[in-house]
């Protein structure tokens, strides 16, 4: 009972879905009178369908006026159509798939040898020379069974209609002219894009031609033109073809934007969005290249494709946005003609994905988008060119306009030109005047030299000479005297060498050797050891009881320490004391020299510490006027300052001012 059931529901299905073709039905869409069965395993055979517990599974289309869409499926798909024609109708009919990119279709019609093709078969194995699939058919007045068994790695649409064979012919003639008459326009725009890269050097011309050619090979490749007239038995090209082509269109054309937006200067962040996205459709193409020699799974590329157009689509929308609000002309084209090719391509991912019926415009869509953002990125393109060029013709034009400034100026200064030399020669005569003035200073400065310290040395060694020649008496502690007199003619030549050879002094600065100085003991040992200086002069020391370490180099402190005492000991007289003072303030600690000699008029404050400079060279004051130079010289050497304190009649005070170390003494 149960068998007879099933038979009973199977033949009252059957009898309720089918359709009587007749001479008004040509071009109908068959949905009212198909029935499918989904076979997720693959296993079903024709022989199945005749059970009765397989026949009991076919379901009717939800909507029989709509086309029937899986979308992306790993299943195979049995569709049983029910036909018959009118009585005494005579026509030929044909039943056409009008979808190019299915995989395999198996058509089963009674009485004859089952037909295998689609995208993965040469054009051969197909009964009629078309884009699309067509199946010849032979009806009768009773009611017969036809079935197509269906698997592919693209969206599965089934888009089924019965033609008479005249009126198919003429709707593929004119389809097919469409299609050339898309084709062929995409290709001259190609070629005159190539063109214009080859006069300009433009890259992005060179970009847009490629764009443009991959974009109409992949359309073409859609619809089934290119399968056949390009590569009709090159079967393993045609199943990857429609799907390179796109992804190598759309890796070219995020790049081109890229070039055309200048993101790497407006948006950088962007601008990586960009790369990647460039990235990832090249890398898709790679991998559907390699699924010729490698098994691939095909539907899963197709929804990793799907996936990134729309991602690149959502970032696209939004550049977009934020672009076609500057004014520029070129711009807005370019933002209008993404809006107009997204908007095709989320039509048909939405049809492919059964959210919108199949027709001629979702079928379509990307292909009639395509035209309209090919126009409108040229103009952009072209528009972008343009308006570089006027920007080039400005700047050149600016050029020539500087360029007769230029001329007038240079005319101006010819007429200057005498007056100018005229002038030179003046100052060329002062100049002149200048050298011969420091020729004599130098000559002078020579003269003090020889006067100052050559004669005293030459008699300080005569005497030291006689001085051992002649030592009889212990209690004179002449060693004592002598080693004190050879110490201080060791010191005199040091310095004349030093004062001499300003290079040797410049090599000494830099090789300064710094190590911490404690300044209470130093300068108790400098009192001691330059005794025979000071000729009887007092030294006073004043400092706290604790008093920072001193970062400094001895032996330059030594001698910086020395020309200060020196000059107040000549300045202020030998019987005035002199007051070494440890002082501080923050993040410096200072050692001052103080004298209460006469002091420095303000005038000469500033010029003390100049090469040569005397306050009083007539006084008869023995010097060069190079002490206090040396000594700012070796502060500076130390990072530090040097400050005057001065009034005349109240005396004056060098403070050398150093950097401190925070490590007290105790």
């Amino acid at each position: 009972m149960k068998k007879l059931l099933l038979i009973w529901l199977a033949c009252w299905t059957w009898c309720a879905h089918g359709m009587t073709l007749g001479g008004a039905t040509s071009g109908a869409l068959l949905t009212p009178g198909l029935q499918y069965l989904e076979d997720p395993q693959g296993q079903l055979t024709l022989a199945d369908m005749a059970r009765p517990e397989v026949a009991a599974q076919f379901k009717t289309p939800a909507d029989p006026t709509k086309v029937i869409n899986f979308g992306l499926s790993k299943s195979a798909y049995w569709i049983k159509l029910s036909l018959q024609q009118t009585p005494g109708n005579q026509d030929e009919w044909l039943i056409e798939l009008s979808y190019a990119l299915l995989n395999k279709i198996s058509f089963y019609a009674p009485g004859a040898k089952p037909v295998v093709t689609g995208s993965d078969y040469p054009m051969a194995s197909r009964a009629f020379f078309d884009k699309y699939f067509v199946f010849p058919i032979r009806l009768q007045s009773r009611e017969q069974d036809y079935y197509f068994r269906i698997e592919s790695g693209n969206a599965i649409t089934l888009p089924l209609r019965a033609w008479t064979q005249r009126e198919l012919i003429v709707g593929i003639q004119q389809t097919l002219a469409f299609q050339f008459l898309y084709f062929g326009a995409m290709m001259a725009l190609a070629l005159y894009t190539l063109f214009m890269f080859v006069l300009s050097r433009d890259s992005r011309y060179g970009l847009y031609a490629v764009y443009v050619a991959c974009m109409a090979l992949s359309m073409t490749s859609g619809s089934g033109v290119a399968h056949m007239f390009l590569w009709p038995d090159v079967t393993q090209f045609e199943s990857i073809a429609r799907n390179l082509f796109l992804a190598v269109a759309a890796a070219v054309m995020m790049f081109l934007s890229g070039l055309f937006l200048k993101l790497e200067y407006r948006k950088p962040q962007v601008a990586w969005g960009w790369k990647l996205g460039s990235l990832y459709f090249g890398t898709y193409a790679v991998l559907v290249c390699v699924g010729l020699f490698l098994p691939m799974p095909r539907i899963w590329l197709n929804q990793a494709m799907l996936l990134g157009g729309a991602v690149a689509g959502l970032l696209i929308l939004w550049v977009v946005v934020r672009v076609i609000r500057e004014r520029r002309r070129s711009l807005r084209f370019f933002g209008l003609s993404w809006l107009v090719f997204w908007a095709g391509a989320f039509v048909g991912i939405a049809r492919t994905v059964d959210l919108l019926p199949t027709h001629f415009l979702t079928s379509y869509s990307v292909q009639i988008a395509s035209i309209g953002e090919m126009v409108l990125l040229f103009l952009a393109l072209a528009d972008q060119f343009r308006q570089e060029q006027r920007q080039r013709f400005e700047a050149q034009q600016q050029t020539v306009k500087v360029q007769a400034q230029m001329m007038n100026q240079l005319q101006a200064s010819n007429e200057l030109l005498e007056q100018t030399v005229s002038e030179r020669t003046a100052l060329l005569q002062k100049s002149l005047d200048h050298e011969k003035t420091v020729l004599a200073q130098y000559m002078r400065f020579g003269s003090m030299i020889s006067h100052e310290f050559r004669n005293p040395l030459g008699i300080i060694k005569s005497q030291l000479s006689l001085l051992r020649k002649s030592q009889t008496n212990e209690d004179l502690q002449l060693d004592k005297r002598l080693s004190v007199l050879d110490n201080a003619t060791e010191r005199l030549a040091i310095m004349f060498e030093k004062w001499l050879q300003n290079d040797r002094l410049h090599q000494t600065l830099q090789d300064i050797d710094l190590h911490p100085i404690p300044l209470p003991s130093w300068l108790e040992h400098f009192v001691v050891t330059n005794a025979h200086c000071l000729r009887g002069s007092l030294v006073q020391l004043e400092h706290t009881a604790d008093v920072p370490l001193l970062l400094g180099d001895e032996y330059l402190l030594d001698i910086a320490l020395g020309h200060l005492v020196d000059n107040a000991r000549k300045y202020a007289g030998m019987e005035v004391p002199i007051t070494l003072q440890i002082r501080s303030r923050p993040g410096q600690i200072g050692l001052a020299v103080m004298d209460q000699g006469p002091g420095i008029a303000p005038e000469n404050q500033p010029k003390v510490f100049d090469d040569y400079f005397r306050i009083s060279p007539q006084a008869g004051i023995s010097g060069v006027g190079l002490g206090l130079s040396i000594v700012r010289r070796i502060v500076q050497a130390h990072g530090g300052e040097i400050e005057l304190e001065s009034s005349p009649g109240q005396g004056s005070a060098f403070i050398l001012w150093f950097p401190e170390i925070q490590t007290p003494i105790h």
